[in-house]
């Protein structure tokens, strides 16, 4: 069984081959940079909401806080998870390693944090929607309008029905296929089609098996290292477990001392070095 620092040699030199690199950031990166969706947050933060509505977790708002205070509860949503997010040093560390390569981050946590360290918006697809714009809440429609600062949320232009932030968080059927949304996931799609008969590597950071509705990073991870051969390097401290060994790295240890690690022994001066995968994978060049 090989050590974290064997570990952490061989992930260096699987990428300094990599031709392009895929991140799948989960929630728990999030929850790295401080958004915890309970706990000292909810009461910081939402204490108004949690106390008169016994929130356990500031995504049960969504559907416990009543007509009069949904206005307010989403606007704050907008500003402490998109327009200011925390100044992430894990989110920052990852960027600062895989810059200087071709890369595309499809996040599953509804935040702004990858935006507001400088990410392109072609370079990112937000799975969980945009908690700054508004749709329908019926779904007549797929146009959205940006979330007004002050006053009254707008009507539906369509129905004049009730208006809504646009995540997938709801569990329901009325997420709309919005062109904005379309185009992050058209871009996803060009990225994974350019770089899948390369050397693609994936980055799977703290996602869960079942971490958003409709995407599964797990099961895409696992199809394209199975039918692509795509390398893995996913870090996850509960589910490190990877589905083919001979194409997975793991790690069990948070993905902030993995990331800085990483970035500590890759300068970058040193990155892109090329390496001889066959010898790093002797299984999968048989």
């Amino acid at each position: 069984m090989q050590n974290y620092e064997e570990k952490l040699n061989k992930a260096l030199r699987l990428f300094d081959s990599a031709e392009g690199i895929l991140v799948f950031s989960g929630a728990g990166m999030a929850y790295n940079a401080g958004l915890h969706t309970y706990g000292s947050l909810l009461h910081d933060k939402f204490g108004y909401f949690a106390d008169k509505y016994l929130l356990a977790d500031i995504n049960d708002g969504f559907s416990l806080v009543a007509h009069e205070d949904r206005e307010k509860f989403f606007r704050l949503y907008a500003q402490v998870f998109h327009f200011n997010p925390p100044k992430s040093p894990v989110h920052k560390a990852l960027l600062s390693l895989i810059r200087r390569k071709p890369y595309f981050i499809a996040q599953t946590n509804p935040d702004g944090i990858y935006d507001n360290l400088g990410v392109p918006a072609d370079k990112i697809m937000h799975i969980a929607g945009f908690p700054h714009l508004l749709q329908c809440a019926s779904a007549c429609n797929d146009d959205l309008i940006p979330m007004p600062k002050d006053g009254a949320f707008p009507v539906c232009p369509v129905c004049g029905g009730a208006m809504r932030p646009y995540l997938d968080i709801y569990g329901d059927d009325n997420f709309v296929r919005a062109r904005e949304y379309l185009v992050q996931i058209r871009e996803y799609g060009a990225f994974v089609s350019r770089y899948k008969k390369k050397r693609l590597l994936i980055f799977e950071l703290e996602c869960g098996r079942h971490d958003h509705f409709g995407f599964n990073a797990h099961v895409i991870t696992r199809t394209l290292a199975r039918d692509c051969g795509a390398f893995v390097i996913r870090i996850n401290k509960y589910e490190p477990i990877g589905d083919f060994v001979e194409n997975f790295i793991c790690f069990d240890e948070s993905a902030g001392k993995v990331i800085a690690d990483l970035l500590a022994r890759r300068p970058p001066a040193k990155r892109g070095r090329p390496s001889k995968l066959k010898k790093l994978f002797p299984d999968k060049f048989k």
